[in-house]
């Protein structure tokens, strides 16, 4: 028996018996198997039986269903109070982590058939379809050519659509001598199991249908509301919920025969959008299904509510099931049925769901006055360090030491203070709650800020403002030092440390310094990477940013991917890293986190992008943690950024200094003069915030060049230093940042990138020259450079970079031959392969013999353009390649 076996298996065995295994008693009260001690959060394994976590089972055909309520989820890996099953039972010791997302993959066909099964029991006792009487109904709607015509020229769909759904046309409905309505389009219902059964949806055709009653009906199905399948749905891992029937006749058309049909389930209800089905009622419903799209209908917005019908079924959609739900709209047209007939293709309707939102089940209240009743949108910050409604605010711990009255003892403790950039200073309270309130759902606010608190703030281990520095601030007895003059012993400092062959660099790096004072101000904030030979000053450079910087502390070098995330989410400063290629390697190689945190690394200039959550591990068990990775970094590294970070920063070039240059030493400033002016630094952050905003709204208002507003914070810090001279010098430094490479964003410095980095893989990897590549290759390797919303004005667009005519266009314009191309296909899919220029890739193999000498050998050159699709397991394309199921099937 495998290991999945075994995992089923257990599934499936009785809780009551498998607790029993591992010594936990059991208190049963119904369905409920409450524990003496929960393995989920440890709760009672002190001997104290408390029998408050539970386990709910419920026999189904092929074994029992389970499902697990903590109630100290706080205490737990993940913090969930109900996690799966097979999660628990990992915590347990029943089950070993390797095999639990091997199971949660395969999907257990005998729980989606358990809960099925009983789908398909409440539909038999609707009994199935007469075949009789659909043949007639058939034959009705076959000779009726109006309503032929509105099914085929109207809605597009073909002779095998209208017989594969057995759509009939109604006989007359009579009711006291009285025709009710006549000839309307009825469709019997399908079942889970992909069987047609006896109740009917009907729909009236425009001029043919007859319907006498008050009030005519565009669509009626006596009876409560079921869910219409489009096929068996038993075995499908994905769920796409549709407004109505015509809907998953037109997707069921245009997708029929393609690799997305074998996972992926149309559905809908016979009652419409808000007719929910008892079905759907059920939490085992929905664990059934790894993905749900909610495709309801692109309606109009209410004239006086502004909302929009089809967006408010998929939102009670959500709320009813409680678990993640994809919102996915036929862009530019009202419903699917009219999204198909406008040409649409099977490949954008996947990228529709490759790009589709959750749905908030929370709906965000943007005019909260903390009084009002009612649900409200919990977005809590951890305000250390953070930007807020014009405020900086910076938590601080302090010593305070007094007399017990009573007694005459003298105690002591640490008292944390949040101070706000108006000189008020704020502290956490624990908000009132319902009596029984769990400790992990209690609300935490700042007082009298009225800020909502993720937790309570803890002091930056960091910060470098002395507490006397804070205290004199406080007290407004600061006097207020000279931005300019701070500059000048900036530069003075660089300059005494390190020599630069540009001497307008030190500008930029004089500005980063003071912005990392002020960075949460901003969008987006600037990435310097300092490159050059071994022994050119770049370690000497890094240590003169860090004893200048915002809360730097340490230089990083050589630790963990893991050290190196935790310091960068503790500093909220300056961050500087001393040989990134060193990072995680040790004795056993390179940190299997290492590439993770560099494309983690690449979306940290920006602060909407720079949130990321992390698997932290405590006494062997693993938890999900959110790390605030934004901030501007210095990244010291001799082979230069194509090979690390690609063209995504500011880069500042060392180099050996020439024998008739002399560095004067006596620049440098000594560390108590380092620390008097940090402490300058983040006083005239707090005083001047509010110029550090206006300015840079004034300076960059539009926020849309990616380039112009990583250079946007330099450019604020600058002009508030009042120094002519340093704003023209700093205008020179970027214009050469300018002159060294084209727009690091732009799609043909992307694909130029891909193009690089496809010829270094296959050099490294195969020990060959690629002289061919494929379009396809081409856009699995700029899918994997970029971030999922990269050149997209709205999220169901496809950037220039996702579109295949102008990839193959850009190739033959600038890097390969015309003339030589290929068609061809591989598992099915079409291919186009053009042949590399010789002299792009001579400049490819050029700039990489200069970052290596391995780079330097003679390798043989290779035709083979699908050598690039190999194992899936270790393709660098698996989390973008289309081909995969295709590839499964061979």
């Amino acid at each position: 028996m495998t290991s999945l076996d075994t995992a089923f298996g257990l599934l499936r065995q009785s809780a009551k018996d498998l607790l029993g295994q591992y010594n936990i008693n059991v208190k049963v009260k119904g369905d409920w198997l409450n524990m003496a001690w929960c393995p989920w959060c440890g709760h009672g394994k002190d001997g104290q039986s408390n029998y408050q976590c539970g386990v709910h089972e419920r026999a189904g055909e092929n074994g029992f269903i389970h499902a697990v309520k903590c109630m100290h989820p706080h205490d737990s890996p993940t913090g969930e109070p109900s996690p799966h099953y097979a999660d628990f039972l990992v915590a347990l010791g029943a089950l070993g982590s390797e095999d639990v997302a091997k199971l949660k993959s395969a999907k257990s066909t005998i729980q989606v058939a358990s809960f099925f099964s009983q789908a398909q029991k409440v539909q038999l006792d609707i009994g199935r379809m007469n075949a009789d009487n659909n043949v007639r109904g058939r034959r009705r709607l076959m000779d009726n050519v109006k309503a032929m015509e509105y099914l085929t020229k109207t809605r597009g769909y073909t002779q095998a659509t209208i017989e594969r759904f057995k759509l009939t046309l109604s006989e007359p409905y009579e009711k006291d001598g009285k025709q009710i309505h006549a000839h309307a389009l009825a469709a019997p219902l399908i079942g889970a199991d992909g069987n047609f059964y006896k109740k009917y949806v009907n729909y009236a055709i425009p001029d043919v249908t007859v319907d006498n009653r008050d009030k005519p009906q565009r669509a009626w199905s006596p009876g409560a509301a079921r869910v219409y399948y489009n096929a068996d749905a038993r075995n499908k891992r994905w769920l796409f919920i549709c407004d109505g029937l015509k809907d998953v006749w037109a997707l069921h058309q245009l997708l029929e025969g393609s690799p997305l049909m074998n996972q992926l389930a149309l559905v809908s209800s016979t009652n419409g959008g808000g007719g929910f089905p008892s079905d759907w009622r059920q939490p085992d419903y929905w664990n059934q299904f790894d993905l749900v799209f909610a495709g309801h209908d692109n309606d109009k917005a209410d004239a006086l509510s502004g909302r929009r019908a089809g967006d408010e079924h998929a939102k009670a959609l959500a709320k009813l099931a409680e678990r993640e739900i994809r919102r996915v709209t036929p862009s530019g047209v009202k419903d699917w049925n009219d999204w198909v007939l406008a040409g649409h293709t099977e490949v954008e309707f996947k990228k529709l769901l490759e790009t589709a939102e959750s749905i908030p089940i929370v709906e965000k209240v943007e005019d909260d006055d903390g009084r009002s009743f009612g649900r409200f949108a919990a977005d809590p910050v951890s305000i250390v360090g953070e930007y807020r409604n014009g405020y900086l605010y910076e938590a601080v711990r302090t010593l305070v030491r007094e007399m017990v009255e009573s007694t005459g003892e003298v105690v002591e403790h640490y008292n944390t203070i949040v101070i706000r950039s108006d000189r008020t200073q704020h502290r956490a309270q624990q908000m009132p709650a319902p009596k029984g309130t769990p400790e992990h759902a209690r609300v935490w606010r700042l007082i009298p800020d009225g800020t909502l608190l993720s937790r309570q703030p803890e002091p930056n281990p960091n910060l470098t403002w002395s507490w006397p520095s804070v205290r004199t601030w406080l007290s407004k007895k600061d006097h207020g030092t000279s931005l300019q003059g701070l500059m000048v012993k900036i530069q003075n400092h660089l300059r005494g440390s390190v020599w630069l062959p540009y001497e307008h660099d030190y500008a930029i790096l004089s500005c980063a310094v003071v912005a990392s004072y002020v960075q949460e101000v901003f969008d987006a904030v600037p990435l310097l990477l300092v490159t050059g030979p071994a022994g050119s000053g770049k370690s000497e450079l890094g240590e003169a940013m860090r004893s200048m910087g915002a809360n730097s502390r340490n230089v990083l070098a050589r630790v963990s991917a893991a050290t190196l995330a935790r310091h960068i989410d503790a500093t909220r400063g300056l961050v500087v890293i001393d040989d990134l290629e060193q990072i995680g390697v040790n004795n056993s190689g390179k940190d299997a986190q290492f590439d993770d945190l560099v494309q983690t690394l690449k979306l940290s200039y920006k602060k909407s992008t720079a949130m990321k959550m992390v698997t932290e591990f405590k006494n062997g068990q693993g938890f999900q943690r959110e790390f605030n990775f934004f901030g501007i970094k210095v990244i010291n590294n001799t082979r230069g950024s194509d090979s690390i970070l690609g063209s995504r920063m500011l880069t500042i070039n060392t180099r050996h200094m020439p024998t008739h240059v002399k560095v004067n030493k006596s620049l440098k400033l000594e560390p108590n003069v380092l620390d008097e002016i940090r402490n300058h630094l983040h006083t005239w952050a707090f005083n001047n915030v509010q110029a550090v905003a206006e300015t840079y709204q004034a300076i960059f208002p539009n926020k849309t060049g990616r380039q112009d507003e990583i250079e946007a914070p330099l450019k604020v810090v600058a002009a508030l230093s009042g120094d002519a001279a340093l704003v023209t010098m700093l205008d020179n430094a970027l214009a050469r940042q300018k002159n060294v490479t084209t727009d690091p964003y732009s799609p043909e410095e992307i694909l130029r990138e891909a193009l690089q980095a496809i010829v270094r893989r296959s050099m490294e990897r195969d020990g060959v020259i690629p002289t061919w590549v494929t379009v396809t290759q081409v856009m699995y390797e700029m899918a994997s450079l970029v971030d999922v919303n990269y050149g997209k004005d709205f999220t169901t667009s496809l950037a220039v970079t996702e579109k295949p005519e102008w990839v193959g266009r850009t190739l033959i314009q600038r890097y390969v031959d015309p003339d030589a191309r290929q068609r061809t296909t591989l598992y099915g899919k079409g291919l186009r392969a053009y042949k590399l220029t010789d002299d792009f890739l001579a400049s490819v193999l050029r700039k990489l013999s200069g970052e290596s000498s391995a780079f330097s050998l003679e390798l043989p050159k290779s035709e083979n353009f699908k050598a690039f699709c190999k194992a899936c397991d270790t393709c660098p394309y698996k989390m973008h390649c289309d081909m995969q199921l295709l590839r499964n099937k061979v």
